[in-house]
């Protein structure tokens, strides 16, 4: 009776979900519509330079855009908030009030037609000079290529050329990723079909690709990663399409692709490429002469090239960001960065849509200062939930990949090497690419000596990771596929439809509405380094100190109501303040990038203790800074400190 059940809840599945072709280009057309749509509320609704470093990525932008061409100048020094147009945008929109004071909302007139009139009124106009040799150019311009920055410069000329309003210059810009989200989405539904999704299965993988908050939030603003994104799911579906076909053609464009991708993120290019290569391979034998001789130089020649230029169009010496940050993380690696890394992978399986540790900050939370898109009473209840599933997710994952070697090893010892090979690289590549994404990641998150990973990292895995846990499916029984793939998917479709558009309500209630009161004011701070003679210690350990060792803690931290840094910082121990006083004033280049915020440059402090300061025994350490702004409030939580 139950098997019997089972058949019929497969089969009505299997009915349902087979539309028509007219109706499922009609449905694909109206997910990606309303896609479009939440992405262009973004662009249009979000203040600017609110969303994370959009500030610095516009202004390598308006270096173009100011220029009227692409151009390199050497020798040259990377700096912050260096052109023209940034300047004015930060003081018309007061951007520092908005980025650190919680309290702070929008002009009530934001995007009206009086307030774009006296926007455009005094706004600078381009001044087509290309910087001299030895200027500062942003720091943005020695990490990524040029590709993405010269596409939206060049939106912003023709918006210029048409308008001659500043104003519609940067919607031009923002619109840039909104153009991008609908090709992602369309390259997103030719690789559900190829991976033998059913129409109706597509359906609901859009919708979980295209009205998910982090891809309509990120497309709705000044970012690379929408590039990227775009170009690794159009190189995705023409690896699966060379993979079908072999034909030469597919292989060109897919090069093409991947050169493009090369000129966006390094970082990307390499992941994918790894395992287009890696499934290419064991399909090489298998095809005539002339088509593999071609297929082989268009799939590795052409991406190659692409590689080695790419370094040109960057400021990077030697090989760049992706050689440097291997090199770094190999000479630096220590047990807390190996927990992170571990973390991070951890995130990348059970995260891509279940907000894992570091991507609950762009799917619980959006903007520079971590605005909540479910009310905050929610939040708990969601949180609780995850640390159930999250898991358990981890656990399917897992099984899929011991069964997936299981049978390859199987099809390896019953036919030939050559058959496992080539059903290990069509089964595991998606996986692959995950990891070696993940990995690069990290060393591109460690080499700039941060040691967080930010959600917007896992935008160019969305895609693979629905795939992947789509096909989770396959381990059940064939009458349970069906079934199971379209729980997962409604699942997910359910859960993007309501926090997509819990989204856009969260944009009134962070920027628009009046802030409830009382607020409480919370520093933006952060202890980057703690050492114990010369060398780092855990922060989060109680840290052995003996009386001859010296302690020094390095840090940061901003003023909420000024967005400068602290004049002061003191510490006390046990409750007792300090007689010395930390250095302030300090070079936080690291910093200032992250926050896109020049006043930052040298907004760092040190903190130097000395172990016969303190008697024997446990103490607790606080740092606290005396500006009016910080009022008495801690830095950070307690440093624990055992001296002998």
């Amino acid at each position: 009776m139950t098997s019997y059940a089972l058949g019929r809840a497969s089969a009505r599945v299997r009915a349902g979900s087979d539309l028509s072709s007219r109706r499922f280009v009609a449905a694909a057309l109206l997910v990606i519509a309303v896609a479009l749509a939440l992405a262009a509320t973004w662009a249009v609704r979000a203040p600017l330079f609110l969303q994370p470093d959009e500030r610095a990525h516009l202004d390598y932008a308006f270096g173009f855009f100011d220029a009227g061409r692409p151009f390199r100048t050497r020798p040259a020094t990377p700096g912050i908030g260096l052109t023209a147009q940034e300047h004015y945008i930060d003081g018309q929109i007061g951007f520092r009030r908005l980025r650190y004071d919680p309290t702070a909302r929008i002009r009530g007139d934001y995007g009206s037609p009086a307030f774009v009139a006296a926007f455009d009124a005094h706004a600078p106009r381009p001044s087509d000079r290309i910087p001299p040799p030895g200027s500062r150019l942003p720091y943005i311009s020695f990490l990524y290529p040029a590709l993405y920055y010269g596409l939206v410069a060049s939106a912003m000329r023709l918006s210029d050329a048409a308008t001659h309003s500043l104003w519609r210059d940067l919607l031009a810009a923002r619109t840039v990723g909104v153009v991008l989200l609908g090709l992602t989405l369309g390259a997103a539904a030719r690789v559900f079909r190829a991976l033998r999704f059913s129409r109706g299965q597509t359906v609901l993988g859009l919708i979980c690709v295209g009205w998910f908050p982090l891809t309509s939030w990120v497309a709705g603003y000044v970012q690379p990663d929408n590039l990227s994104f775009a170009l690794v799911t159009v190189s995705l579906w023409l690896g699966l399409r060379w993979q079908r076909l072999q034909r030469p053609a597919d292989a060109l464009l897919l090069s093409v692709t991947l050169g493009l991708l090369f000129f966006t993120k390094q970082h990307y290019a390499l992941c994918c490429w790894l395992a287009v290569l890696l499934m290419a391979a064991p399909r090489f034998v298998r095809m005539k002469p002339l088509r593999a001789a071609a297929s082989v130089a268009f799939l590795i020649g052409i991406p190659a090239l692409c590689f080695k230029a790419s370094f040109l169009a960057t400021y990077a010496p030697g090989l760049g960001l992706a050689a440097s940050s291997f090199s770094k993380v190999g000479a630096t690696m220590s047990p807390q960065h190996l927990r992170v890394l571990l973390g991070g992978y951890y995130d990348g399986i059970t995260s891509a849509f279940l907000g894992g540790d570091s991507f609950n900050d762009y799917w619980l939370r959006f903007g520079e200062r971590g605005e909540t898109i479910f009310p905050s009473a929610l939040a708990p209840a969601i949180r609780a939930g995850l640390a159930v599933v999250m898991p358990a997710c981890f656990l399917l994952v897992a099984a899929a990949q011991v069964q997936i070697v299981r049978r390859i090893a199987l099809v390896a010892r019953r036919r030939s090497v050559l058959s496992g090979l080539r059903l290990a690289t069509s089964s595991l590549c998606w996986n692959i690419y995950v990891l070696t994404a993940l990995l690069l990641i990290f060393a591109f998150v460690q080499s700039n000596e941060l040691i967080w990973l930010e959600g917007r990292y896992w935008l160019p895995l969305i895609v693979p990771m629905i795939a992947l846990y789509a096909r989770l499916a396959n381990g059940f029984a064939p009458r349970l596929r069906p079934v199971v793939r379209f729980a997962f998917l409604g699942t997910l479709a359910g859960f993007c439809v309501v926090s997509g558009t819990s989204g856009i309500v969260a944009i009134d209630r962070a920027y628009y509405r009046a802030a409830p009161h009382p607020l409480r004011f919370v520093p933006i701070s952060r202890v980057l380094d703690v050492r114990r003679s010369g060398f780092s210690v855990p922060e989060d350990e109680t840290i052995g100190l003996h009386r001859s060792d010296e302690l020094d803690v390095h840090g940061y931290a901003v003023d909420p109501h000024t967005g400068f840094a602290p004049r002061t910082v003191f510490a006390q121990v046990d409750g007792e303040t300090l007689q010395h006083r930390a250095s302030v004033g300090l070079s936080c280049e690291v910093i200032a990038n992250a926050y896109s915020d020049d006043r930052l440059e040298n907004g760092c402090f040190r903190l130097h203790l000395r172990g016969r300061d303190l008697t024997l025994g446990l103490h607790r350490l606080r740092l606290y800074a005396a500006d009016p702004g910080f009022g008495a409030l801690p830095l950070r939580s307690d440093l624990v400190l055992r001296v002998t």
